[in-house]
């Protein structure tokens, strides 16, 4: 059988030819209005340097064409707005396949009136790859629920009614920077939201942006300073580039200043940051070629959009574009006042909320907070005008109570200028709808939290036409207290072979601010309600103790709840699964086996398999190496091991989705192909790079490694620290650039 190792490491490559260099960049995609037949165009412009001729335009298995760059700005159409094609457009190089740049603009729709948005969002903290996702919706659907989709996976239906909610332990992604939440409309794909939250569970460095300083025309010399946003990981970083190590930072010292860099034609600046313990967790930026002291700061093309009224309010979202803006951010100031201060990069900023009082002519002035000089400003060319067409007041509530149990109430209130009915809400939960004909109305069915609730009145024609109250119910009985849905994991033991017990409950209507936990009859703590997850311990991992876990409101002992655990904790021989060694078969009708070896220590018998959710075993560590068969190409997969009696033994990583056609060879343009199994690398390469000189070097720069090039070269990395490196082959004046990382 026809095996080849696959690569399990993330691959950075870029090739630097001389000093000229094929660039796309600053891409945009400007979509248009629908027509008549629901189609539209789109504009297609760009920045581009080093290219040939001519650019290839593709998306989504259509090939647009080949076009020269002087045709640009171009327009392509008509497309169909469907509200279902995420539309995309890659441009490529005709000569350079590796020169490319790449736009996702999404779906269009012409004639939905359906609308959904997110609204309130927020992210709770990472446990065991999953994490808490609260958030609540704008809508207008006829239906009464709404699907919701985890990273292209259906996760759920929903009513309205249960807005706001709080998805709790919502399953993470593993190797994306950002977990993709869709909700649509009960079974209409054309009504959907999307947002992109920032991966609470990976270490991720993103928003890279840097401002050059200090430059010096005279000694042809610049400082840059570097500033980006960071999530888990170390507690520092590298910075190199250009086969320079400039140093190791702390997260803490944020912004950073890289000093006395050289202007030169043939350095094409780019700084790859790196985490100092995770070496998959990095992020670039690019500056280009410095040759001068040209940094103008630029804001320009500022527009404002207004939002809809709201109780005679709006707000303004503010676009515009930037170049050389410094790290500190930027205000947004006008008519007197100044609106708020923000960090560039996001596509929009919101200002507000504004009086549309039919009279103020809003200006909006952005400004470059550190070069106040950069600015650039727009103004409305007419007052907004939020007129109501209607009016509510005095809201009262009479209560009918039996025995200290509320039975129902009335609901009673002032208007003017309304159409013929309002809505009802309280606690957001939608009541009904009623004529203002029948005022006052009685409400008999009691399925809101009580006592304190928010009644909210709208007129049906015109829904910024409302009125909201907070109201207190004095017929109210306080329900009991109640721990409920109790659970308690073992963490990983440490070094001095004791565990923490995680701890994760509910509480509803505590008589006290804190509990008490005990520890198999023993009192270990007292704690304060209101964390997610407790930790509680150190605890011996002694392989003896049974461990049983007892919580109760620290005034009412009766309010309790307890877990205890199936098994012994044993933190004695910590078991560990390592070092997975993959390699596949040649395809057959578009599918492939694997075969998946792994080194283990201080493990039992047995072992199971999770590939993208789906379990494979039991299988004795005695009969590996073992096959998994037909798996799909062009899918990547999600592969955990873990031991049958020791499940926190577990190793968990990623394949990347791989194409039949090509397996894991990359062959360049220029005849060089590399394949990395994390022991050698084999280096091939056609006779025309003879005679060349093959360097391998690490982040600081130094050379490890100089050997004279062959036809078909072996590199032994075996002993190489777990990193990132650079290999080079250098000819004549030319010098080809691969990054790999060793585990």
């Amino acid at each position: 059988m026809n095996y080849r190792i696959i690569i399990l490491s993330l691959f950075l490559t870029y090739t630097t030819i001389g000093v000229s260099q094929c660039v796309i960049n600053e891409l945009s995609v400007t979509v248009g209005e629908c027509d008549a037949n629901g189609k539209f165009y789109v504009t297609i412009n760009f920045n581009h340097a080093g290219t040939s001729d001519r650019f290839k335009l593709q998306g989504n298995g259509v090939n647009y064409g080949l076009y020269n760059y002087n045709t640009l700005p171009l327009k392509i159409g008509p497309l169909l707005a469907d509200c279902i094609t995420n539309y995309e457009f890659v441009i490529r190089d005709e000569l350079n396949e590796s020169c490319v740049a790449f736009k996702n603009p999404g779906k269009k729709c012409c004639a939905d009136q359906c609308s959904i948005a997110f609204d309130s969002t927020h992210v709770g903290n990472c446990q065991d790859g999953k994490y808490d996702f609260y958030f609540n919706l704008k809508h207008n659907a006829a239906n009464i629920g709404f699907d919701l989709f985890n990273n292209g996976q259906f996760y759920g239906y929903y009513k309205y009614s249960q807005l706001p909610l709080n998805l709790e332990n919502l399953p993470s992604s593993t190797t994306e920077t950002y977990n993709k939440i869709v909700v649509c409309a009960n079974d209409n794909v054309k009504c959907c939201d999307t947002l992109l939250v920032l991966n609470p569970c990976i270490c991720t460095i993103y928003k890279v942006r840097g401002q050059v300083i200090e430059c010096n025309a005279e000694s042809e010399t610049f400082s840059i300073k570097i500033d980006f946003k960071h999530n888990l990981g170390a507690d520092s970083f590298q910075i190199g580039g250009n086969s320079v190590n400039y140093g190791k930072f702390a997260y803490n010292d944020l912004p950073i200043t890289i000093n006395n860099l050289p202007f030169s034609p043939d350095i094409d600046y780019e700084f790859l940051i790196v985490d100092n313990e995770e070496a998959v967790c990095f992020a670039s930026y690019h500056l280009g070629v410095v040759t001068s002291c040209n940094f103008e700061c630029y804001i320009l093309n500022v527009k404002a959009t207004p939002t809809e009224c709201v109780d005679g309010l709006f707000y303004v979202d503010i676009q515009f574009e930037d170049k050389n803006t410094s790290l500190k951010g930027f205000l947004i100031r006008g008519n007197g006042r100044i609106y708020d201060t923000f960090e560039y990069g996001e596509p929009y900023y919101r200002v507000g909320p504004l009086e549309g009082n039919c009279q103020t002519l809003y200006e909006f002035v952005v400004k470059d907070l550190e070069l106040t000089e950069c600015s650039s400003f727009t103004h409305f060319t007419e007052p907004v005008c939020c007129g109501k067409l209607c009016e509510m007041a005095d809201l009262v509530v009479t209560e009918f109570c039996e025995n200290n149990n509320l039975v129902a109430f009335d609901i009673n209130f002032e208007h003017n200028r309304t159409s013929g009915n309002f809505g009802l809400k309280i606690n957001n939960q939608f009541i009904g709808t009623y004529p203002y004909a029948s005022l006052p109305i009685k409400i008999t069915s009691i399925n809101f939290d009580l006592p304190l609730v928010v009644i909210t009145i709208f007129d049906k024609e015109d829904e910024s036409c409302r009125l909201v109250k907070e109201y207190e119910f004095e017929c109210y009985q306080q329900p009991d207290c109640n721990i409920y849905d109790m659970t308690v994991k073992a963490s990983a033991c440490n070094e001095n072979q004791k565990f923490y017990a995680i701890l994760k409950f509910k509480i509803t209507n505590p008589t006290s601010e804190k509990f008490v936990i005990k520890i198999n009859g023993i009192p270990f703590d007292t704690l304060t309600y209101g964390k997610d997850v407790y930790e509680i311990g150190p605890l011996s991992g002694d392989c003896t103790t049974l461990y049983k876990f007892l919580i109760y409101d620290l005034n009412n002992s009766a309010c309790a709840e307890d877990f205890s655990f199936t098994e012994k904790i044993c933190c004695q021989g910590a078991c560990k699964i390592s070092d997975p060694v993959v390699s596949y078969t040649d395809c057959m009708d578009g599918r492939f086996n694997l075969n998946l070896n792994f080194k283990y220590i201080n493990t039992l018998t047995k072992f199971r398999i999770k590939i993208n959710g789906v379990v494979k075993g039991p299988y004795l560590y005695t009969q590996l190496p073992v096959v998994i068969e037909n798996l799909e190409q062009n899918t990547a997969y999600e592969v955990i091991i873990w031991d049958i009696d020791k499940e926190v033994c577990r190793l968990t990583f990623s394949i990347p989705a791989l194409q039949c056609t090509s397996g894991t060879e990359e062959n360049l343009s220029s005849g060089i192909m590399m394949v990395n199994d994390n022991q050698s690398i084999l280096l091939r390469m056609d006779e025309k790079w003879l005679p060349s000189a093959i360097v391998v070097s690490n982040l600081a720069g130094s050379n490890i490694s100089v050997l004279p090039a062959h036809t078909e070269n072996v590199i032994d990395i075996s002993a190489f620290p777990a990193g990132l490196y650079f290999l080079q082959i250098r000819y004549e004046k030319l010098v080809l650039t691969r990054k790999f990382i060793k585990y």
